[in-house]
C-alpha cells in the first residue's frame, strides 16, 4: 500500500510537470506566431533599435601621417634623439597591427549591420520552446499512460 501511494504520487507529479512544460512551450510558440502574423506592430520598437551591440568609439588614426624620418627625431630637452632600429620596427609593426585592427572592426560592423536581431530573437525563443515541448510531452505521455494502466489494474481488482 505504501509503495502504491508513493508510486502514484511520483507518477502524478511527473505527469503534471510534463504537462506544465508542454503548455509553457506551446504558449511560447503561440506567442511568437501571434507576434509574427497577428500583432505585427508588437515588435516595432525592437525592429527600430535592432543594433544590440555598440562599439566603443575608436580614435581615428591615419597611418600615412607618420613619417619614419620624423619619428626618429624626437625632441627631448631641446635636443633631437634618434630611435633605435628596434623602436622603428616596433612602430612599423604597431602601424600594421592598427591597420589590421581597423579593417577587422569595419568588417565586424558590416556583419552586424546585416544581422536581423528580431529574427534571431524569435528563432532563439522558438528553439527553446520546442526543446521544452520535446522534453515535456514525452514526460507527460509516459507517466500518464502508467497512471491509466494503474487505474485499470485497480478497477479490475
Amino acid at each position: 500500500m505504501k509503495n502504491s501511494v508513493i508510486r502514484s504520487l511520483y507518477l502524478y507529479i511527473f505527469a503534471l510537470t510534463g504537462l506544465a512544460m508542454t503548455v509553457i512551450g506551446c504558449a511560447m510558440m503561440l506567442n511568437i506566431v501571434l507576434r509574427q502574423y497577428v500583432f505585427t506592430y508588437s515588435d516595432e520598437s525592437r525592429r527600430i533599435n535592432q543594433s544590440y551591440y555598440i562599439d566603443k568609439p575608436i580614435m581615428e588614426f591615419d597611418s600615412n601621417e607618420i613619417d619614419v624620418d620624423t619619428a626618429t627625431k624626437l625632441a627631448e630637452n631641446g635636443e633631437y634623439i634618434g630611435l633605435t632600429e628596434d623602436q622603428i620596427n616596433s612602430l612599423d609593426q604597431w602601424i600594421k597591427d592598427y591597420e589590421e585592427y581597423r579593417a577587422q572592426v569595419k568588417l565586424n560592423e558590416e556583419l552586424r549591420n546585416n544581422i536581423d536581431y528580431l529574427k534571431e530573437s524569435r528563432q532563439e525563443t522558438m528553439s527553446i520552446a520546442l526543446s521544452i515541448i520535446l522534453v515535456g510531452l514525452p514526460l507527460f505521455i509516459i507517466h500518464w499512460t502508467l497512471i491509466v494502466k494503474d487505474r485499470k489494474r485497480e478497477d479490475e481488482k
